[in-house]
């Protein structure tokens, strides 16, 4: 396979978090097989007092972890991004590609991405090192994302993403 121009490769996927899971198992299976990694996996904790879990993100170069969540309260519903701890992620996550890594997998090309932030430049400066990326995209970004790769990126459809496309 021509990897000319580098690779950059979506997981879409329909569910909120689904594509987490994936994307964390894979990067699991790759370290163990000796792959040398960078990037982020998301990797939520549940906490007994809160009604959803916490943003953690796990840095494949050096497996320290970030917490990406703010503390609204035990009932909040709405955002709890917090984006300067995202914007430190995503230096430590750009750090990581000065390990030569064989691939960079990211879990969220999402919201703050399609506005310009988050791992945005991190995967600019992947591509534009020649390292390989594999990206999480829900549905609801996968146009931004399709008008940012271009011509570099494919996509990696979910099995029930293409369960629902088939039922269509």
């Amino acid at each position: 396979m021509d990897l000319d121009p580098p690779l950059l490769a979506a997981f879409t996927y329909a569910g909120s978090g689904s594509g987490d899971l994936v994307l964390e198992d894979i990067a699991r299976r790759l370290a163990r097989d000796g792959v040398r990694l960078a990037g982020m996996v998301q990797v939520n904790e549940r906490r007994a007092d809160r009604c959803r879990c916490d943003m953690i993100l796990e840095d494949l170069a050096t497996g320290s972890r970030t917490s990406i969540s703010q503390d609204l309260g035990r009932t909040e519903r709405g955002c709890r991004l917090d984006y300067g701890a995202l914007e430190a992620a995503a230096a430590a996550a750009a750090a990581g590609l000065g390990r030569r890594p064989a691939l960079m997998i990211l879990s969220r090309f999402g919201k703050r991405e399609a506005e310009g932030g988050g791992f945005r430049q991190v995967i600019e400066a992947a591509v534009s090192d020649g390292v390989p990326v594999l990206v999480g995209v829900s549905q609801a970004h996968v146009e931004v994302w399709r008008t940012f790769a271009g011509d570099y990126g494919f996509e990696i459809r979910s099995a029930d993403e293409a369960e629902a496309r088939g039922r269509r």
